[in-house]
C-alpha cells in the first residue's frame, strides 16, 4: 500500500492504473474540484497513457512529484508535474 499525504493509493494492477491513480491523487489534492473532476474524465476516457517503454521512467518521475508534495515544496511540484505533462502530450 502507498500514501501520498493522506491518501492511500491502492496496489495497481499494472503501471498504466498507477499513473492514473497518482493524477487523481494529486488532483485530489490540489483541492481544486475542476482539475479533480477533469483528470477523473481523462482517466474514464483512457487518454491518460502510458507506453510500456516508459512506465520505469514514469515512476521515477511520480516519486519526484510525491517526494516534493511531501516536502511542502509547491513550487518544485508544480514544476515538475509540468514537465511531466508536457513530456505526456503527443
Amino acid at each position: 500500500m502507498v500514501y501520498l499525504v493522506g491518501f492511500e493509493l491502492e496496489p495497481s494492477s499494472s503501471p498504466a492504473a498507477a499513473h492514473v491513480e497518482v493524477h487523481a491523487a494529486l488532483a485530489r489534492l490540489s483541492r481544486n474540484r475542476l482539475l479533480a473532476l477533469f483528470t477523473a474524465v481523462l482517466a474514464e476516457l483512457s487518454l491518460i497513457r502510458v507506453p510500456a517503454e516508459a512506465e520505469a521512467d514514469t515512476a521515477a518521475v511520480h516519486g519526484k512529484i510525491a517526494d516534493a508534495v511531501l516536502a511542502g515544496d509547491a513550487s518544485l511540484a508544480r514544476h515538475r508535474m509540468s514537465r511531466h505533462l508536457r513530456a505526456l502530450a503527443p
